[in-house]
């Protein structure tokens, strides 16, 4: 039975657990989460992990996927590798990165693990539920073209319904499942934190303002904004992770722009977004976990955009409308 390693049992790789846990019950799965919350490790036992010293999980793990915070993520790999040259292995685990990096950090990745066989995954959706699973993309560079197929066979179960919902990425080679990340996550982020900011900068200026706003949007563009709603309230408790995924997004849009602004200062304007509405909620007590360390901001703003959230769908509703299922 192989063993599967999840670093770490957040939100999403807890959920990416639970479904193996329940479809593939003689599966090996293991974590390490050493002074860790409370509530990770209650998230952990529900999710069927086996909590073990880090070193034990490099030296016994198959598979080890790696979903984290994305500024953590090299990180993690250095520490990987370390531990496999202390602890030497006929056979090294599979790495999966299945995080929200950019493909040169895929690269230095690669630079670091060495002969350690990484596949590169990006995960499309929110955290499983029992009516839903998220997309896992992977590709890999060409040597590792048969770890693909294993990691792809083994997590997906081999047929629909039997684990995960796996995309093989076929031909898309080393960094394709992160460019793919970077563009679908570039424009789910460039939607939510300009959404965000603009239900800001309207209630800044008067209520009347958001008000208006909101009702115009209930007329024109209901469906944008049931979703608009749905993303935001979920971006608020996750945006301390979000700004670093729009740094990620921006790095990897640093083209050359001929002396004109570079398309990357988008997604860096972005960046600071997310880095104000974490600030604003960790100001009203209400952030837990990874999202209350760092910087405060202003509580009343943060509060603002909730009223807002929750006054445009009770709008709607008012209005009779009905979701097309794109919402959350």
């Amino acid at each position: 039975m192989p063993a599967i390693a999840f670093l770490y049992p957040g939100a999403m790789g807890a959920s990416l657990a639970s479904v193996l846990h329940r479809t593939q019950p003689s599966y090996r799965l293991l974590t390490s989460i050493a002074s860790r919350s409370r509530v990770t490790t209650e998230r952990s036992d529900a999710s069927g992990l086996v909590n073990l010293p880090l070193p034990d999980v490099a030296t016994q793990a198959d598979i080890i996927i790696s979903i984290l915070p994305p500024a953590a993520a090299l990180d993690l790999a250095h520490i990987i590798r370390a531990l496999l040259d202390e602890n030497p292995r006929s056979t090294p685990p599979v790495y999966v990165d299945a995080n929200a990096v950019n493909p040169a950090t895929m690269a230095e990745m690669a630079a670091v693990l060495g002969d350690v066989p990484l596949i590169d995954g990006a995960i499309i959706g929110f955290p499983a539920k029992d009516d839903y699973l998220p997309k896992l993309y992977l590709s890999a560079a060409p040597e590792w073209a048969a770890d693909l197929e294993h990691v792809a066979r083994t997590l997906s179960g081999g047929a629909p319904g039997k684990g995960l919902d796996v995309r093989v990425m076929q031909d898309g080679g080393a960094g394709a499942a992160s460019a793919l990340k970077m563009s679908y996550s570039g424009l789910a982020k460039g939607y939510i934190g300009l959404g965000a900011i603009l239900a800001i900068a309207a209630n800044a200026h008067s209520p009347g303002t958001a008000r208006a706003f909101m009702e115009e949007m209930a007329e024109s563009q209901p469906d944008r904004l049931w979703n608009l709603g749905g993303t935001i309230h979920h971006m608020i408790p996750n945006a301390y992770r979000m700004d670093q995924v729009s740094e990620f997004i921006s790095t990897a849009l640093d083209l050359p722009a001929d002396g004109e602004p570079s398309p990357a200062t988008v997604y860096t304007g972005l960046a600071s977004v997310f880095e104000r509405v974490a600030a604003d909620l960790r100001s009203t007590g209400r952030a837990v976990g990874s999202a209350s360390h760092g910087p405060q901001g202003d509580a009343d703003e943060v509060e603002a955009l909730l009223s807002w959230v929750k006054d445009s769908r009770r709008l709607l509703e008012d209005k009779g409308y009905q979701s097309n299922g794109n919402g959350n």
